[in-house]
């Protein structure tokens, strides 16, 4: 659970707000001017849902996972296009801090999978790397 609350107060910083229950934004029935459910108007676009954010972090780490894919043992070669591609879409419309996040979760996806091999040396060798290479993304993501 302390993971979540870094994640929080990480994305706090960048604009985007977090909503209590699962819908993003709770309107008054009674109104009669109710936009459709999932709809965002306006100043209402910050707003994300818990949910919607943790699917965004997966989708990001799973695309860098893509990347590494590219290299042996898989070589799926295919892969070189499509995981920058899933990257640039990921963060089309956010923030630019948010996009900076999104490569670098890309970064710690690829840097992880690429470094495993590391393992035998020390056990805590590729976590760390997956943290400082995960970092040259920035760029990456703050340019898309």
């Amino acid at each position: 659970m302390k993971i979540f609350h870094i994640i929080k107060a990480f994305f706090a910083h960048s604009g985007a707000r977090f909503s209590k229950g699962r819908k993003v934004m709770a309107y008054d029935n009674e109104c009669g001017n109710n936009p459709p459910t999932g709809v965002l108007q306006g100043s209402q676009k910050h707003l994300m849902s818990r949910w919607r954010v943790l699917k965004w972090i997966a989708l990001n780490v799973a695309a860098g996972t893509l990347a590494a894919a590219a290299f042996p043992p898989l070589n799926w070669t295919w892969a070189v296009l499509a995981a920058p591609a899933i990257l640039f879409l990921a963060v089309r419309n956010c923030s630019a801090w948010t996009a900076a996040a999104g490569g670098w979760l890309w970064g710690m996806g690829y840097a992880l999978c690429s470094f495993f091999w590391l393992r035998e040396i020390n056990p805590v060798i590729p976590w760390l790397m997956m943290l400082v290479l995960g970092a040259y993304y920035i760029p990456v993501g703050w340019t898309a």
